[in-house]
C-alpha cells in the first residue's frame, strides 16, 4: 500500500528545481474492491485527470508535459493493482519530474488541480491522525496484541500466552478433573462443569494478566499509545494492574476474533481520533482565543495571512477543510472525517500559503470547518 507521510509530503514540497505545472488530484474510493467499485472508481478517475488535462492545454497546449500526464495517467487506470489496493480515498501528484500516488486513509471530496505547487494542505493538517497503535485484545483465551495506524490493524509480532491455564501452568491432572467433574441434574440429566476461564478465581486471573501486561511492556514500543479491547471487567482489570505508560482512557468493549480487524479497526480509529487527534486541535483552538486580542499574532484576512507567511511569521496555519459527514461514496451510516476543498480562488490562496508554512517549518492543522471561528477556511497564529 502507498501510504502517506510527512517524510513523502515534504519531499513533494522542498525538491530543490522542481519544475511546474504541478497537478494535485484528490479521488473518493471504495475501500472494498470489488468489480463494480472498481470501475467506478476508474471512471471517477479518468474524469479528474481529463479536468486536470484540460486546464494544462488551457495554459499551454503544447507543453511535453501534458501527453505524457495523459499517457501515466492511462497507464495507471490500466494497473489493476493499484484499484485493488483501496483506502478511503487516493491523492495523485504529477508535475515533468514526479508521478507519485499515495492511499489515503481519509475520505475526501473530488479535486482536480493545476497549479505551480502540489496542492497537499488538507493532508498535511491531518497526519497528526494518522498516529501508529496497538490495540491489546484483552481476553483468558488467545489475546491478541495488534499494531495498527489509520490504515488498518495487523499482528504485532509480539507473542502473549495463550491461555490462563498456560500462562500458570496449572496441573494437568487437576484440570481434568475438573474439566471432567460432573453430577447428576433433574430426571437424571447429566451436566458437565468447565474448569479454567474466569472459575479459576481473580488471584490467578490477575497473575495472568500481569503476565501479559510484562511480555507487552518488555517487547512493545512503549512510546506508542494502547489501546484495550475486552469485557469491561476484564478491562478494568488488566488497567489497575499495568505497567504500560501510555494506555488511553477509552477502550473498545466486545470481542473481535481475526475476521472481524476490520470492524475492531474503525471502532479503535474512532478512539484515537477522540483521544489522540482532538485534544490538539481543541488547545489550539483555545491557544487562537487566547492569543486573538494580541496584535499581530493571529492573522484572519488572506492578505494578512499571506504577508506573515513570506516573512517566515506563521507558526501554525489552521485550515477549515474538513467536515464529519455521512455523504462518501459508500454512503456511511455513521458520519466519518472528509476532506473538502474551497472554491478554486481560497484554494489557490491555500495552495500557496501552505507551501510557505511548510517550507519555513510551521505547522498545518486541518480542523472541521465547523469549529474554526467564523467558518473561516484559513487562520494563522504567528510567531512574532
Amino acid at each position: 500500500m502507498h501510504k502517506v507521510s510527512f517524510i513523502e509530503l515534504f519531499k513533494l514540497i522542498n525538491t530543490t528545481g522542481a519544475k511546474a505545472p504541478a497537478v494535485t488530484i484528490y479521488l473518493p474510493t471504495h475501500k472494498a474492491s470489488t468489480p463494480p467499485n472498481m470501475s467506478e472508481d476508474q471512471t471517477r478517475f479518468k474524469n479528474l485527470y481529463k479536468k486536470a488535462l484540460e486546464i494544462l492545454d488551457n495554459r499551454d497546449k503544447h507543453n511535453e508535459f501534458n501527453k505524457e500526464f495523459a499517457r501515466k495517467c492511462e497507464e495507471l487506470l490500466e494497473n489493476r493493482a493499484v484499484w485493488e489496493d483501496s483506502s478511503e480515498s487516493k491523492l495523485l501528484c504529477a508535475r515533468p519530474d514526479t508521478f507519485e500516488y499515495f492511499n489515503l486513509p481519509i475520505d475526501s471530496d473530488e479535486h482536480a488541480s493545476v497549479s505551480n505547487h502540489f496542492f497537499l494542505a488538507p493532508v498535511l493538517g491531518l497526519l497528526d491522525e494518522f498516529v501508529v497503535y496497538y490495540v491489546l485484545q484483552i481476553s483468558l483465551n488467545k489475546p491478541r496484541l495488534l499494531k495498527g495506524d489509520a490504515y488498518g490493524l495487523e499482528e504485532s509480532g509480539i507473542e502473549l500466552p495463550e491461555s490462563l491455564e498456560i500462562a500458570l501452568n496449572i496441573d494437568e491432572m487437576h484440570q481434568k478433573s475438573v474439566q471432567h467433574h460432573s453430577v447428576s441434574g433433574p430426571k437424571g440429566a447429566e451436566f458437565h462443569g468447565h474448569g479454567g476461564g474466569k472459575d479459576t478465581g481473580d488471584p490467578e486471573r490477575q497473575r495472568y494478566f500481569r503476565i501479559i501486561d510484562e511480555v507487552v511492556c518488555k517487547k512493545a514500543d512503549k512510546k506508542l499509545p494502547l489501546i484495550l479491547a475486552g469485557v469491561d471487567s476484564e478491562i478494568s482489570e488488566y488497567r489497575s494492574l499495568s505497567r504500560y505508560p501510555k494506555i488511553l482512557e477509552k477502550s473498545v468493549e466486545g470481542h473481535y476474533p481475526a475476521s472481524e480487524t476490520a470492524k475492531l479497526h474503525e471502532l479503535s480509529k474512532a478512539v484515537i481520533l477522540q483521544e489522540v487527534s482532538d485534544k490538539p486541535h481543541k488547545q489550539v483552538l483555545a491557544r487562537l482565543s487566547e492569543l486573538r486580542g494580541s496584535p499581530g499574532r493571529v492573522s484572519e484576512r488572506t492578505a494578512d495571512i499571506k504577508d506573515a507567511a513570506e516573512k517566515g511569521r506563521v507558526g501554525t496555519l489552521l485550515v477549515g477543510m474538513s467536515k464529519k459527514t455521512r455523504d462518501t461514496v459508500r454512503d456511511n451510516l455513521e458520519q466519518v472525517r472528509k476532506i473538502i476543498f474551497p472554491g478554486d480562488i481560497e484554494s489557490q490562496s491555500l495552495d500557496y500559503i501552505s507551501s510557505l508554512v511548510v517550507s519555513n517549518g510551521g505547522k498545518i492543522i486541518n480542523i472541521s470547518l465547523d469549529e474554526m471561528p467564523g467558518n473561516n477556511f484559513k487562520l494563522s497564529i504567528n510567531r512574532y
